[in-house]
C-alpha cells in the first residue's frame, strides 16, 4: 500500500475542524474582543472591586473600542485577592458558587476563587494542542436522576421544541410508582396546531425523550394557556417523591 495514500486515507477520517481554528487572524481578533467586553461588562456590574478598580482608572467597559484599548484597563493582583478575602472578588451570587479553591500561599493569607455549577467535560485529545470542552449540558442544581438516569429540564426542553404540535411552555413532575421513580411532562397544545392531534404531538414527544434522553416518560397536553406562567424564573420542575 503507498504510504502516502494510507496516510491520506487517515486524514479523512479525522474530525472536522472547527470553524474557530480556520478563522483569520481578523476574525479571532474580532472575536476576542467580543469576549473581552462581555467579561469587562459582567464584572463591572457584578463586581465591586473591578468596578472600584476601573473606575479609579478612569475607564469603563464601553472604553474598550480595539484590543489595543486593553492596555487602559488595570491587572487583577494577587493583593486584591488578600485585600477583598474571602469573597469579595466574586463576580456572581453566592448561591450560584458550588466549590471554593482556597491557598494560603506565602504570606498565610488565603485567597479565595469559586466556581458555578454549568456541567460540561472535557472532550477526547486529538492533535490539536488545546483540549476543547463540550456544550454545557445544564446545572447540577438542576439535575434529575429518574431510574438512575441523570436529565436536565434543557433535555427535554430540546426534544419538545423538534417534536412540533406544542408550544414551549412546559413543566416536569416527578413521583413515584411503587419503588421507581415517574417523570410526566406537561406541555400546551400550540397555537394553530390541527384539532385532534394532541395524541399524536404527545406520542411523538414521549418518543424522543425515550430515544435522546434514555427515560420513559408519561406526556400530558394541556389546551392553550393551561401552563402557569411566571414573571420570574419559570419552575420547571415539581418533585413529589
Amino acid at each position: 500500500m503507498n504510504p502516502e495514500g494510507a496516510a491520506m486515507g487517515n486524514v479523512s477520517n479525522l474530525e472536522p475542524l472547527h470553524q474557530i481554528e480556520t478563522a483569520s487572524i481578523d476574525e479571532i481578533r474580532n472575536l476576542q474582543l467580543q469576549r473581552l467586553r462581555h467579561t469587562l461588562g459582567h464584572v463591572y456590574a457584578n463586581s465591586p472591586l473591578y468596578r472600584e478598580k476601573l473606575d479609579a482608572h478612569g475607564v469603563h467597559p464601553d472604553h474598550l473600542k480595539s484590543l489595543d484599548d486593553l492596555a487602559r484597563f488595570p491587572f487583577t493582583s494577587k493583593q486584591d485577592l488578600r485585600d477583598r478575602y474571602p469573597f469579595g472578588v466574586f463576580s456572581v451570587p453566592m448561591e450560584q458558587v458550588v466549590r471554593i479553591h482556597a491557598s494560603s500561599g506565602t504570606t498565610g493569607k488565603p485567597t479565595v476563587v469559586g466556581y458555578t455549577q454549568d456541567l460540561t467535560r472535557l472532550l477526547p485529545g486529538t492533535a490539536r494542542r488545546m483540549r476543547r470542552i463540550e456544550k454545557i449540558t445544564g446545572r447540577s442544581d438542576d439535575m434529575m436522576i429518574i431510574r438512575g438516569v441523570n436529565v436536565f429540564p434543557s433535555q427535554i426542553e430540546e426534544q419538545l421544541l423538534l417534536a412540533g404540535g406544542l408550544s414551549p411552555h412546559y413543566y416536569i413532575s416527578l413521583g413515584k410508582d411503587g419503588h421507581l421513580d415517574t417523570l410526566t411532562v406537561h406541555v400546551e397544545f400550540a397555537t394553530g396546531a390541527g384539532i385532534g392531534a394532541e395524541d399524536h404531538a404527545a406520542q411523538a414527544l414521549k418518543q424522543r425523550i425515550k430515544s435522546h434522553v434514555g427515560v420513559s416518560a408519561q406526556v400530558f397536553v394541556h389546551p392553550i394557556g393551561g401552563i402557569p406562567r411566571s414573571e420570574g424564573k419559570a419552575r420547571r420542575v415539581v418533585d413529589q417523591r
